[in-house]
């Protein structure tokens, strides 16, 4: 019996009864019911419960003396019944049946928790409650677990029993979550955990743990498309596969597959022979390593080992250098010798080459410093982020220079500019060869190529082929700056003589008179055409006049007309005109070479100066014209025109004249720059006359002055 007397919520299976007697099945009845109080009495309360318990299950009850077997309940063996004023009334508390679920390994309690109204089957009664789990199952591990339910049910006095129930629980393995990703990597990286962790996104332990790639539970096959492109354990060569990756979680293995791809990422691609995708002078790949840039040498398409190009037996096929920028702010290209420097003729086989990068094919840089590509073909390209730019547009595309940066290689425009052969006329000024080499760089539009002098003139000072050597520079993205000198080569000519990559040939046309080429042979006319004419040539890289001019074609004779002539030398040609005149129309006169005045303070500045004798030997009578006058940049007397006024201050000027004599006695000519195609007279053959220089000086006679002028004169035959 249990009394419920001061007790609102009783556990059945946990409370003392309050009376309890038992019996083995060869003790007498009358004994055992003996124990059952005095008299076999025992006051009770309406509401206490009554427990019968018996080992075969053969309890019934009776409510007005009908009886009811209860052999058919759940658990007949043990029976609860509250005891109520119309007798006893079975209770189900304990006549439950449990059902089995499922968990999943390490869930929380209050996960478990949401499973409780499916442990126990209450059949229908309304008065019967699933309180709790009383004991939660072992989660730990996967496997058939036991939790313990706490059932209750409201007796008729509004009081509470409870008993607790064995539920069957299934815990279900829970793997790890385990995320992973395509990956990608670059040529010359290594294929070490850091690396492979790339494949992985995330690993979760069963109990919610994170687990890194570096844990021993997490790990790759390496299958055999990746070890054949792995060298010293860098990724040697371009693949594509497909990596098993496992995690073995609390919960049990979980495996993924990540498809991975070596790419060439930032490198420079050097290409020869390629009867197949090979990369035939390998890759060379630019990484970072913990913060430092390093250039590997890979084998790009293909792991090969056969010649770079056997087009090219002992050969020059490919260079590869670096130039260090770590102790340099400035340096010149094309006169450093290279950090590093490695060549491979056409008949050298690849991998021979690449092992010549280094220890392992690996070289520690710098950002800023220059790497440079030199290859026979100029099979020359780069990648940035893997996409492939080939450098066969490059103006010098079988010698590129690349600057090392943080983003990649960045090809340099330094060697790239191309010039064609300046033209420059004898006697030129530096200041006019540097403006054309200007021109030249600027007609290039490399914006990142600056000028900076030029380190060789050319000779001027005759015809000829000559060099300029110009030296120009490019800023780098670390703000250091490369040299590189061109030599670019020059020809100096008068614009109408001719030339050609060889020679320059120059030659001026010839007036002549019929009885200069009476009765010369062939031979005797092409000496006097090549003497009249002036011909020279100069031929490329030497430094005298050569002497292999030749008349090839002409039809001069000794009469009166135009005539052609061909002259050459190699393949280069010119044709100059020879104007022949007759012998009666030759004009032949003695004229003065220079003419001088003076002026003194006595004569009040009156110009005085000698006669100067033209005298006509020629057979036909000749007019005398002064075409021109033009005063040169060393006069220091300005010329005054005859209409003019007489300057007012005295300063270095002069009005001038130039006066005939004798038979010109009639003519007095003004000198200045406005005069032109005066006469002076004419003189029949044989007969001279005299001119002078008259006039007036203004100016101050304490210090020597100089008028310069040039007098032009044209002289006419008269028939």
């Amino acid at each position: 019996l249990f009394s419920m007397n001061n007790v609102n919520d009783l556990s059945l299976a946990d409370q003392n009864p309050t009376k309890v007697i038992t019996a083995n099945g060869d003790e007498k009845k009358q004994d055992f019911l003996d124990r059952w109080g005095s008299a076999r009495a025992m006051s009770v309360n309406y509401g206490d419960v009554f427990k019968a318990k018996e080992a075969e299950g053969k309890i019934g009850y009776t409510q007005a003396s009908n009886y009811t077997s209860l052999d058919t309940y759940q658990q007949p063996k043990e029976i609860f019944f509250e005891v109520t004023k119309n007798g006893y009334k079975p209770l189900a508390i304990n006549q439950l049946s449990s059902k089995k679920i499922s968990v999943t390994q390490k869930d929380s309690q209050s996960t478990i928790a949401q499973q409780l109204k499916n442990t126990i089957d209450t059949k229908g009664n309304s008065n019967i409650t699933i309180e709790k789990f009383s004991e939660y199952p072992d989660v730990d591990t996967a496997g058939e677990k036991t939790a313990k339910v706490l059932v209750s049910q409201t007796l008729s006095s509004d009081k509470k029993v409870s008993y607790p129930y064995e539920v069957p629980v299934t815990v279900v393995a829970k793997p790890g979550k385990f995320k992973t990703q395509e990956a990608f990597y670059k040529l010359g990286e290594k294929w070490n955990t850091e690396n492979r962790s790339r494949m992985m996104v995330s690993a979760t332990d069963t109990d919610g743990s994170d687990v890194p790639y570096s844990d021993g539970r997490v790990g790759s096959s390496n299958p055999d498309e990746v070890k054949k492109a792995l060298k010293d354990d860098r990724i040697d060569k371009l693949f594509k596969a497909s990596v098993e990756l496992v995690f073995a979680s609390m919960g049990g293995t979980v495996t993924s597959v990540s498809p991975v791809e070596a790419k060439y990422g930032n490198a420079i691609v050097l290409r020869g022979y390629e009867y197949g995708p090979r990369d035939s002078a390998g890759v060379f790949a630019l990484i970072e390593e913990n913060g430092n840039p390093k250039i590997i040498a890979t084998s790009g398409k293909s792991t090969d080992n056969e010649a770079i190009h056997s087009s090219f037996p002992g050969k020059f096929y490919v260079e590869t250098a670096l130039y260090s920028m770590n102790q340099h702010t400035e340096l010149a290209l094309d006169k450093s010798t290279p950090t590093m420097v490695i060549k491979a003729n056409g008949d050298d086989k690849k991998q021979d080459f690449l092992n010549r990068w280094g220890a392992s094919r690996t070289l520690s840089v710098n950002y800023g410093d220059v790497f440079k590509a030199k290859e026979a073909e100029g099979k020359i390209g780069y990648t940035q982020d893997s996409t492939y730019t080939s450098l066969n547009r490059y103006q010098q595309p079988k010698e590129i220079f690349f600057e090392v940066t943080k983003n990649g290689y960045r090809p340099l425009q330094i060697n790239q500019l191309t010039f064609k052969g300046l033209v420059v006329p004898p006697a030129v000024k530096k200041e006019a060869i540097e403006k054309e080499v200007k021109n030249a760089i600027d007609k290039n539009k490399q914006a990142t190529v600056t000028f900076e002098k030029i380190t060789d003139y050319p000779g001027t000072t005759h015809d000829g082929f000559q060099d300029v050597k110009v030296q120009v520079s490019e800023k780098l993205t670390s703000g250091n700056k490369v040299f590189f000198t061109y030599t670019i080569p020059v020809v100096v000519k008068d614009t109408d003589d001719q030339s050609d990559d060889q020679f320059i040939l120059t030659a001026k046309n010839i007036t002549a008179y019929s009885n200069q080429l009476a009765n010369k042979t062939s031979d005797q006319l092409a000496a006097f055409i090549l003497k009249q004419s002036q011909a020279q040539a100069w031929e490329k890289n030497k430094q005298t006049p050569s002497e292999k001019i030749k008349v090839i074609t002409t039809d001069l004779k000794p009469e009166f007309g135009t005539y052609q002539a061909t002259l050459a030398i190699g393949k280069l040609r010119k044709e100059i005109s020879i104007n022949v005149l007759a012998s009666n129309n030759m004009i032949d006169l003695t004229i003065p070479k220079s003419l001088a005045f003076g002026s003194t303070d006595v004569d009040q500045g009156q110009i005085v100066s000698p006669n100067y004798e033209i005298k006509n030997r020629s057979k036909t009578k000749v007019k005398v014209v002064l075409q021109q006058v033009k005063t040169t940049t060393k006069s220091s007397i300005k010329l005054v025109h005859v209409n003019d006024p007489d300057p007012v201050n005295a300063s270095e000027s002069a009005r001038l004249f130039l006066k005939g004599n004798e038979k010109f006695a009639a003519n007095k000519i003004p000198l200045d720059n406005s005069t032109a195609n005066q006469e002076l007279g004419t003189l029949d053959d044989q007969a001279k006359t005299s001119v002078s220089l008259s006039g007036q000086y203004f100016g101050d006679y304490s210090s020597r002055q100089n008028l310069a002028m040039d007098l032009t004169f044209k002289f006419e035959v008269l028939h």
